[in-house]
């Protein structure tokens, strides 16, 4: 017994020191499941998927393939979770990753269609073989075979009169047959292209994630992946809307979200994030603070023409203000401020196709108190731009992007909203007002031709700015204009009159701040005098 007991055991140790057997216990099963996204947070550029799935492994090692994964992921960021009860031993992204869906119902639907058009050609393709037949037979027969067979004219104009009307019904059968052949043919075609584009999406290579994982017994593996992906992303938008003049506006802060990753975003917890994970980390050092002489530039910089930041595109969309006890997405949306990250949560299911542009989200709704003025500047426009200006702007937590203008539930433009600017107050155009008249013109009275003295040559130049107010109500308004910013000493500029106006001597800047009442008129008049050498040439008058 002994020497049996011996010999099995000396049987199993040289079975197991095999090399195909050792090949066999280490061999890793393969298991392959799908990924079910639960949340994502939405960057400006980018966003990150938290996906969910469970497994059953055995003992061992086993690779398992992680499906329906997004596009364009940063492998860095990749972050696995599978609790103690396994080990991951590497962890492996694949972008090509080849996958044969079953086949969608749109594309039985298309084969069906198909099929049915092209029984329908067939039926066709036969009649008009009947019908190419038919004439045949009847332009077979020839004036002279007529002659034999007939023994009358009459008979023979019978026979002729036949043939004529059956062949031109026959001739129009055939055209009408020739035109619904090509008819359907060109619905085959586009039928056929359009099926050609959904199996190309039923076969694809799609990434996947390959976890190869050791257990020491059989488990079920709670599996929680999170990554950045580069395919989606929001950007700030804004709908600003002022009823009237002296009443507060109203602000609505929209996300305008956009999502290529490949897979449908099916009832998740959406989250954005004014945080984007792609910008630089690093802190800049500071260069060499260096400091000159600039020597003052003649031009415009400093006068704001307001007319700029009109434009005349459509809206994207015209969200209307919610009547009262009615609720609505912002109802359902939490805002949470961590300092350099400000954050909307949205508490309801959101769902977003794999593939789509310009959602729009309405985010917040606000009130914000602003003040109004009119700014002018004739010299280059002569409307007068009602200007709605905001305080304290910083407080709103605003972020670069488009606004949508509306003033009076009318549209009137878009303006870009800067929070680079150090500036004191946010300032929003609300379109140019046609019920005040602004016109600035040569005040021929006062202005002359160059006069010579000596080597001096000396111009005067004059203007007056007529404005008239045809509101029914009272308006401020702020009205810029300018001197010549002297630049040479041979060249001087005096008589210098502007009454009532701020002039800054640096940058040449007129400013008058006015108020007008109801069919008020006033005139602003400028006048100066320029004086160079009489053999110089003098660039900018």
């Amino acid at each position: 017994m002994m020497k049996k007991k011996m010999n099995k055991s000396w049987i199993l140790n040289t079975f197991l020191s095999l090399p195909f057997f050792t090949s066999f216990i280490c061999y890793a099963d393969t298991i392959q499941t799908k990924l079910n996204l639960n949340s994502v947070t939405l960057y400006a550029k980018g966003a990150e998927l938290s996906e969910t799935a469970t497994v059953q492994i055995p003992a061992g090692e086993s690779d398992i393939i992680l499906m329906q994964v997004a596009k364009d992921i940063d492998p860095a960021s990749i972050n696995i979770d599978i609790g103690s009860k396994a080990m991951i031993l590497a962890t492996t992204l694949k972008n090509d990753y080849f996958v044969n869906y079953p086949e969608s119902a749109q594309v039985k639907a298309l084969k069906q269609q198909l099929q049915q058009l092209q029984a329908k050609l067939d039926d066709k393709n036969i009649r008009l073989a009947v019908v190419q037949e038919e004439i045949s037979l009847l332009t077979g027969n020839r004036i002279e075979h007529l002659k034999k067979s007939t023994s009358s004219i009459t008979e023979t104009t019978n026979i002729i009169h036949f043939i004529r009307e059956n062949l031109t019904q026959t001739l129009s059968a055939k055209s009408a047959l020739l035109q619904e052949i090509k008819h359907i043919t060109d619905d085959i075609a586009k039928l056929q292209q359009q099926l050609t584009h959904e199996q190309g999406q039923t076969q694809a290579f799609t990434p996947i994630i390959i976890l190869k994982i050791y257990a020491e017994k059989a488990v079920t593996l709670p599996i929680s992946v999170s990554y950045v992906t580069y395919s989606a992303g929001w950007e700030q938008r804004y709908d600003f809307r002022v009823q009237e003049i002296n009443t507060p506006a109203h602000l609505t802060y929209k996300a305008n979200i956009y999502q290529d990753t490949g897979l449908d975003w099916q009832n998740i917890d959406l989250t954005l994030s004014t945080t984007n994970p792609s910008d630089d980390r690093q802190i800049r050092p500071l260069t060499p603070w260096v400091v000159s002489i600039k020597r003052n530039d003649h031009d415009l910089d400093n006068i704001r023409l307001y007319s700029s930041n009109l434009v005349s595109k459509a809206p994207m969309s015209m969200v209307a203000l919610n009547d009262e006890g009615h609720r609505s997405l912002t109802d359902y949306i939490a805002i949470n401020n961590q300092g350099i990250n400000q954050q909307y949560h949205i508490q309801l299911p959101f769902t977003l196709k794999g593939h789509s542009q310009d959602n729009v989200v309405i985010l917040k709704e606000t009130e914000v108190a602003v003040t109004y003025q009119y700014v002018a500047t004739p010299k280059l426009d002569n409307s007068a731009y009602l200007i709605a200006k905001i305080s304290d702007w910083q407080y709103l937590n605003l972020l670069p992007g488009n606004a949508m203008i509306f003033f009076a539930n009318k549209y009137v433009g878009e303006q870009f909203i800067t929070t680079t600017e150090m500036a004191d107050t946010l300032d929003i155009s609300l379109g140019g007002d046609k019920n005040i008249y602004i016109y600035r013109q040569q005040n021929s009275k006062q202005l002359s031709k160059p006069s010579f003295l000596g080597k001096q040559v000396t111009q005067k130049f004059a203007y007056t700015i007529d404005i008239k107010n045809t509101k029914a109500s009272p308006v401020t308004m702020t009205i810029y204009d300018q001197l010549p910013v002297i630049q040479d000493e041979r060249i001087t500029l005096d008589n210098v009159h502007y009454s009532g106006a701020v002039y800054n001597k640096e940058s040449g800047l007129l400013s008058w701040t006015l108020t007008l009442n109801p069919n008020e008129e006033k005139q602003l008049p400028l006048s100066f005098n320029v004086t160079y050498p009489q053999d110089s040439v003098v660039s900018g008058l």
